[in-house]
């Protein structure tokens, strides 16, 4: 029978054969029900009619494990793009508009929007819905639609950016231009502004056979804190926030907490029988779709290791829930039999990750703006997203003429979404964007016009505008003028703290100006604010550091001087430490060599005039890290580093010694007599450890660790923490000095490696540094009884994992 009347074959291999087919004339009986076969590994199935009734099954009855692998594969096949297309995402959006119901605060309706954005572009055809019901929200009559309390406008127009691409984008644009009201105009603009990358996240479709899905479409959000577990056993569902409202309803989502964005993984659970109909009704009707799934397997393998890793977490709590019975009664689940071993055991080349507990989820299928950029030919795309921000900003460019109406609240909303928008926008966009902004907010006086209006939002929508406009001109390389920095700086002396900020942010954001004289007021009016506390110490600080030259000179004054408090000079510190030296190598007439040894230079002095006072050890030990920064060249020296002069730069390193370690190094010395402080001692070891190199290791190991002073053991075993469990050998012995503080620290370090980074190193190693460590533990168990339960504890475990490496 299955031999001559199979009609579509769908090529789900990696579960076995299974075959779907149209009853013919030539099938007797059936020929009238219309019937629909299921074949699974060549094996007899069940009949189900298009009703979806059962008609007949095979010996072992409804309960037949075997029939859980039927559920995968099924499960598989909704989860191809074409059945994603024109089966599941109808079905969404019919669930999208029925209306009906997503009365009241119902989150259904969010559910479908979370689930079409995590399908990304295989949901298209959902964007004219969308628009509508976008539409619908915001009428022109601005009465509050009866669904505005229903649904999340801002997942709603993320919905627009995943499934619509580049015309998504095109019309959330022309709404930004055109808009009915403020509200739509608004609402346009942030989705203009987000999901510039693809998002985290992904939708799948997992078919079940149990009769409570039948007729319906439920949806599963897991918690954030879920992750997928080995084995097929998976994470729980949590009562309060996990299931459908299709499910049991006291297991029902609700969105209390809404995050930014408001997205959430969502999954989606559909019963076989109707998609197995659906899926049939849509190959009976297509001329192609059997030839089209089977040439979109090989592009759809990598999804389907996802859908697979989520049918064996999410499937089983699920079906739990739906048939409580099964676990008081003897019958098999049809899901008792199928674990990630089983699957793994027979197809490990196409579902390598399923096992992974800590494997990624994909990002959603979703066309990237700079994706989309790439292939925007004649640059039609960026024009779009210009005139839209230049017809917004039109409210305050033509606010200046004596006929203009004044600002309200609405425009200001408007004006502050649309500047948030164009600092997010991409390199292309940002110097498309660079002119007409300039144009609008400073040669118009756009900036003026929001700062004297007296409106309750013209102050957050100035701020906005500044850091936008910063934003842009960084993002286009563009080096902003006198009268920009000029009207930045002016702003600094507002009587409003938020307008203060925003204007600290924008100056530092938009980096050294073209004018040396603006440059050089925008820094003077910096250190006023400073010494007045008008503004944020760290906020000053960073925007002077950013402000080239000029601000880097006084900051160097700054912090040597005795009579600013040392928070603002810990907090200048900070800035001097994260020095840009790429952009100070960008400007013209600027010595980079001369400026980062300055600092240095101020930074040891500063260390040295205040290494013995407790009261300013916060300062010195902030002083230490940031010298380690300076003469460190801010080299990268992480293992993943894969450059064409990473050799050359590391035996560079490996011969000469690092400047660090002979500048500071001598307060870690027995007869040095210093007067350093414990946590100056602790900070100047995690310095060298950090950007010493391999002679700042050598010197902590055989020299500083073997040190008769306490507290400088205790900087040792501190700052060994930061080298890694190579050192781990040296460490051994500490944790077995005769005084508790060293050797508390020393197991601190130690489980800060963790015990698999020590034991999977030492695989790398002879024998005997397992054993040494091992010794060195049984030592301390027998010698000291005064550690705490907890180091005890990870001492054990330690010593249990060595012994277990040894055996192995």
């Amino acid at each position: 029978f299955c031999k001559e009347k199979m009609a579509y074959e769908i090529g789900l291999s990696r579960v076995g054969w299974y075959f779907f087919f149209r009853a013919k004339a030539a099938c007797g009986r059936f020929r009238e029900s219309g019937v629909v076969g299921i074949f699974y590994k060549r094996q007899f199935r069940g009949l189900v009619s298009k009703r979806g009734r059962c008609l007949a099954y095979p010996p072992g009855g409804p309960a037949d494990p075997l029939e859980g692998r039927a559920w995968l594969a099924v499960t598989l096949a909704a989860n191809h793009p074409l059945i994603l297309q024109h089966v599941v995402v109808p079905l969404l959006v019919s669930d999208l508009t029925d209306t009906s119901s997503f009365a009241g605060s119902s989150p259904r309706l969010n559910q479908v929007l979370c689930c079409l954005v995590g399908l990304g572009y295989n949901a298209r055809i959902a964007l004219q819905p969308l628009l509508e019901l976008l539409g619908e929200l915001h009428p022109p009559t601005g009465e509050p639609s009866p669904l505005y309390s229903a649904v999340d406008v801002k997942l709603l127009v993320l919905a627009v950016r995943a499934v619509g691409g580049e015309e998504g984008l095109q019309a959330l644009s022309y709404l930004a231009s055109e808009g009915v009201s403020p509200a739509m105009r608004a609402v346009a603009l942030y989705g203009m502004g987000i999901y510039l990358h693809p998002t985290v996240g992904h939708s799948s479709v997992v078919v079940m056979g149990s009769n409570k899905l039948k007729g319906k479409m439920s949806f599963l959000q897991p918690s954030p804190r879920q992750e997928p577990m080995a084995g097929g056993t998976s994470a729980s569902v949590s009562e309060e926030e996990d299931a459908s409202p299709d499910l049991p309803e006291e297991h029902t989502t609700t969105f209390s907490k809404p995050r930014m964005p408001p997205y959430r993984i969502t999954h989606v659970f559909l019963e076989m029988a109707s998609v197995v109909k659906y899926i049939i009704t849509y190959l009976a009707r297509s001329d192609n779709g059997v030839s089209d799934m089977r040439a979109g397997m090989v592009k759809s393998r990598p999804a389907y290791d996802t859908v697979v890793r989520d049918f064996l977490t999410y499937a089983p709590p699920v079906l739990e829930k739906l048939q409580p019975e099964l676990a008081s009664s003897n019958q098999p689940s049809p899901l008792s039999t199928l674990d990630v071993a089983d699957v793994l055991k027979a197809h490990p080349d196409i579902t390598r990750d399923v096992s992974d507990p800590r494997a990624h989820p994909p990002t959603i299928p979703y066309h990237s703006l700079s994706e989309m950029l790439a292939v925007d030919d004649g640059g039609v795309l960026t024009h779009r997203i210009v005139a839209a921000v230049e017809d917004v900003l039109s409210i305050i460019s033509s606010s200046s003429d004596s006929n203009a109406k004044p600002l309200t609240d609405d425009d200001l909303l408007v004006v502050e979404q649309c500047m948030v928008t164009c600092a997010a926008q991409p390199k292309v966009v940002a110097t498309a964007l660079a002119a007409p902004l300039i144009a609008i907010l400073v040669e118009k006086g756009g900036l003026s016009r929001l700062e004297g209006c007296s409106e309750s939002g013209a102050r957050t929508a100035l701020g906005a505008s500044c850091v936008g406009l910063a934003n842009v001109l960084y993002s286009a390389s563009y080096p902003p003028s006198a009268a920009i920095t000029t009207l930045f700086t002016k702003m600094l002396r507002s009587t409003e703290w938020k307008v203060r900020h925003a204007a600290c942010i924008a100056l530092g954001i938009a980096g050294p100006s073209a004018s040396d004289a603006a440059a050089s007021s925008a820094v003077s009016v910096l250190l006023e604010g400073l010494h007045h506390s008008s503004l944020g110490a760290g906020t000053a600080c960073w925007a002077l550091r950013r402000l080239g030259k000029a601000g880097v000179a006084e900051l160097v004054e700054l912090v040597g001087k005795k009579e600013v408090s040392a928070a603002i000079r810990a907090e200048g510190v900070k800035a001097l430490g994260n020095l840009d030296v790429l952009q100070l190598s960008r400007l013209a007439h600027t010595d980079v060599r001369l400026v980062v040894d300055g600092v240095a230079k101020a930074l040891f002095a500063l260390v040295e005039s205040t290494i013995s006072s407790d009261i300013l050890e916060d300062l010195t030990s902030e002083a230490v890290l940031a010298l380690g920064k300076i003469l460190s060249g801010f080299v990268d020296e992480s293992p993943e580093e894969d450059k064409a002069w990473s050799e050359a730069g590391s035996y560079y390193h490996n011969v000469v010694a690092a400047p660090l370690v002979g500048l500071l190094a001598s307060h870690l010395e027995d007869d040095s007599g210093s007067d350093a402080t414990p946590s100056v001692l602790v900070a100047i070891a995690t310095a060298i450890a950090l950007y010493g190199g391999p002679h700042g290791e050598v010197k902590l190991t055989h020299q500083v660790l073997q040190s008769s002073s306490i507290p400088i053991r205790i900087a040792a075993a501190h700052g060994l923490q930061f080298r890694g469990p190579r050192t781990v050998r040296a460490l051994a012995a500490t944790i077995n000095d005769p005084h508790p503080s060293v050797r508390a620290e020393a197991t601190r370090t130690l489980e800060a490696w963790g015990t698999d980074t020590i034991c999977r190193l030492l695989r790398l190693r002879p024998v005997e540094h397992r054993r040494q460590l091992i010794s060195a533990i049984d030592e301390h168990t027998s010698l000291f009884q005064d550690g705490t339960a907890h180091r005890s504890t990870f001492l054990h475990h330690l010593r249990e994992g060595l012994v277990q490496e040894d055996h192995l």
